[in-house]
């Protein structure tokens, strides 16, 4: 192997070399950084991606990347796809497989889904007083959580959660109190500026809500909500109804799990659970 020369005193031709070769990995890294080799994002794929495509050379990157399927990596998936056209084709059968992946859905970090407008309805003029109670009982999820990520070998590696960090007990109580209130009831949730004042007590315990994935040769999403209500008279602390209601959905040939299909099963199963529990709850107190 030729080395370069160097005009220099005696004893300095090691240093020059070091010099050289820290020149050489210095002006490297301001390249890498310039061309946007490692943009930034949070999903551990997208990173592996890039490592991967990092050394065509000449080419740059999309920066300004901020999560899994966000159109900043929409933009750069695009990129890679047209660098990944010009490699060999060995590393191109690679880069479509992970692309395949990467861009079908991060199964990193946390997902939002937005649910519906609650749902509204004024005050009856006359009624029994109703109090809306929502317990959140689930074991797996709990607060805003309506969803677990899972990888290809099934672990859990993220979750699908309430736009606002909402919890759902919250969410659900809001919609019950608008249920019972055109259901003739004057219903009401308690709060620190408004203590309860009851005739009649809607406890309502969320058990389960979920959407989950099945790992297979395809994809099943699956979704399941169990949520039992009782009437408890506030006076006498005493059972009037109770019924539990179970709703349920699955999307099975799932070949990749997209933002779009948590959107989709999550605003499902909840607009289901409220038509269930509109259905359930009684428009009279039972004596």
């Amino acid at each position: 192997m030729l080395l370069p020369s160097y005009r220099v005193g005696a004893g300095s031709h090691a240093q020059a070399l070091r010099s050289e070769g820290k020149n050489r990995v210095d002006n490297g890294r301001r390249r890498s950084y310039r061309s946007g080799y490692f943009p930034q994002s949070n999903c551990p794929a997208l990173t592996l991606v890039t490592m991967l495509v990092a050394r065509v050379p000449g080419q740059a990157f999309p920066a300004g990347m901020r999560r899994c399927g966000g159109t900043g990596d929409a933009g750069a998936a695009a990129r890679w796809r047209e660098l990944a056209r010009g490699g060999p084709p060995r590393r191109n059968a690679v880069l479509s497989v992970m692309l395949t992946f990467v861009t079908s859905g991060c199964a990193f970090g946390t997902s939002h889904v937005v649910l519906p407008a609650s749902l509204t309805q004024p005050m009856p003029a006359v009624g029994d007083l109703l109090s809306v109670r929502v317990k959140d009982s689930r074991t797996d999820l709990s607060g805003a959580q309506v969803g677990l990520k899972r990888n290809t070998y099934g672990s859990k590696t993220g979750s699908v959660e309430l736009a606002n960090h909402e919890p759902l007990a919250d969410r659900l109580g809001r919609d019950l109190v608008a249920i019972s209130r055109a259901k003739g009831f004057r219903a009401s949730m308690p709060t620190h500026t408004a203590p309860e004042s009851a005739d009649v007590i809607l406890d309502t315990d969320i058990s389960i809500f979920l959407v989950d994935a099945k790992m297979g040769w395809s994809i099943t999403l699956e979704s399941l909500a169990v949520v039992r209500v009782t009437m408890v008279d506030a006076s006498r602390q005493r059972t009037l109804w109770s019924d539990v209601v179970r709703v349920d959905g699955r999307k099975s040939g799932v070949l990749a799990v997209l933002e779009s299909d948590h959107q989709e099963l999550v605003e499902d199963l909840y607009s289901r659970l409220l038509s269930a529990l509109r259905a359930t709850i009684p428009s009279v107190v039972p004596r």
